[in-house]
């Protein structure tokens, strides 16, 4: 399945200019420029399968929503105006209706944000101030309020992973800071948007889609940790133009859920 790694010259049509990729197999590789240990320790088998399956299966639908934000833009821009689902349409008729907001998410009066590249930033987050107070939620960001650098996406995967685990640390020199696995705010996570690619990481040689690498590392690394603790995989999702992209993260959702064996509605967005 994913044979020991090897470097080749590999370009392709959006980036003629890649140069050497790490190969992981079955089509996956990393630019090898962006290959380094903290890189290759997320990039299990079982999570290069993870992302395979997830990219192959949802990517062609996400080109076709991108176009179809342009050809809606079109539109607009001659006159036509959103419009809503037909009366009759299951959306607006249908019987249904969204599931129960699970006991540890009902709290939510503050909530804060930051960069989820500075561990002494995520850890101050979801820690108490000198005051003693502290946010019920912290959104831990990869969008935003970090610049989408390797570097940072890949420092802002394993920040995640030690604030699931509750062992996150971080000195400066003059101060040292940890968290309180028994006394954090809860941790939700924003990815990038639809419309965004992680040239660094390739599929057929073709980068993938940063919102779904994003989620993917994410929700492999840490959802187990965080269902066996009793805490709900939580989940922002930024710029979603249309119902139909809404749509296609749902299907993101359900396929990672189905694929690590998760009940359906174990994680919130």
């Amino acid at each position: 399945m994913f044979p020991s790694t090897v470097t080749k010259q590999g370009r392709d049509a959006e980036h003629p200019d890649s140069g050497v990729v790490h190969e992981l197999g079955n089509g996956l590789a990393v630019r090898q420029g962006a290959w380094a240990e903290n890189v290759a320790e997320l990039f299990s088998a079982d999570f290069s399968q993870f992302l395979l399956t997830l990219h192959r299966e949802l990517e062609d639908e996400r080109r076709a929503l991108l176009a179809g934000r342009a050809e809606r833009q079109a539109r607009y821009d001659a006159g036509d105006v959103p419009k809503y689902e037909p009366d009759d349409s299951v959306a607006a008729a249908g019987d249904w209706r969204v599931a129960p907001i699970p006991p540890d998410l009902q709290k939510r009066r503050v909530e804060i944000t930051g960069p989820i590249n500075s561990t002494k930033m995520v850890i101050n987050m979801l820690s108490r101030n000198q005051e003693g107070f502290r946010a019920d939620t912290a959104m831990l960001d990869f969008e935003d309020s970090m610049k989408p650098s390797w570097r940072n996406v890949i420092a802002g995967v394993h920040n995640l992973i030690g604030a699931v685990q509750g062992t996150l640390e971080f000195s400066d020199g003059a101060k040292h800071y940890r968290l309180d696995p028994q006394d954090m705010a809860k941790i939700m996570v924003r990815v990038r948007g639809l419309h965004l690619d992680e040239s660094n990481v390739l599929i057929d040689g073709a980068p993938v889609s940063a919102g779904l690498f994003d989620f993917a590392m994410s929700f492999f690394h840490t959802a187990r940790t965080q269902v066996e603790r009793g805490q709900t995989p939580k989940y922002y999702i930024p710029k979603c133009e249309h119902y139909l992209e809404a749509r296609w993260w749902n299907r993101l959702f359900e396929l990672a859920q189905e694929n690590l064996h998760l009940p359906k509605g174990t994680l919130r967005v």
